[in-house]
């Protein structure tokens, strides 16, 4: 009697478990990106750290984000350690970029203040194949960013 009962009892269980797991709400995945450690071609990468910073700490430009896709809202982007070092990796890109590389040969990469690609406030643009600190409007207060 009592194995039957234990039995029972597991089975129960089991079938209580299994219920909550299909009940339980499906984690969205985080938007694609590169896991590349330095910008690749017809790509914009966003560092944590500025070109002034990096020159005064050898070179360490800090975790990078790096894309091909236009993006409306950065705070579900991150940083990842690259080459060029880990500071800020893991926080969001959104208001914690300071610089921008574009390794796209034809296109201009614009980064925006608002979400939305909002210029109301502030936007500046990077021009293909060239880099850029963020300026003062924009450097840790970047929210967007496309490909014009």
């Amino acid at each position: 009697m009592r194995t039957r009962t234990m039995v029972s009892v597991g089975a129960a269980a089991v079938g209580l478990v299994a219920t909550a797991l299909a009940a339980a709400p499906v984690a969205s995945a985080a938007p694609a990106a590169s896991t590349a450690t330095q910008c690749e071609t017809n790509f914009v990468c966003l560092y944590y750290h500025s070109s002034d910073y990096a020159t005064s700490h050898g070179g360490n430009y800090g975790a990078v984000m790096e894309t091909a896709a236009n993006i409306s809202d950065f705070k579900d982007w991150y940083f990842y350690k690259s080459a060029y070092g880990s500071d800020g990796a893991g926080l969001s890109v959104k208001n914690n970029a300071a610089y921008v590389t574009n390794w796209h040969p034809t296109k201009t990469y614009r980064v925006y203040y608002n979400s939305g690609y909002s210029c109301v406030y502030a936007c500046q643009d990077i021009h293909g194949a060239t880099s850029a600190d963020l300026n003062s409007q924009l450097k840790n207060n970047d929210a967007s960013g496309k490909f014009l």
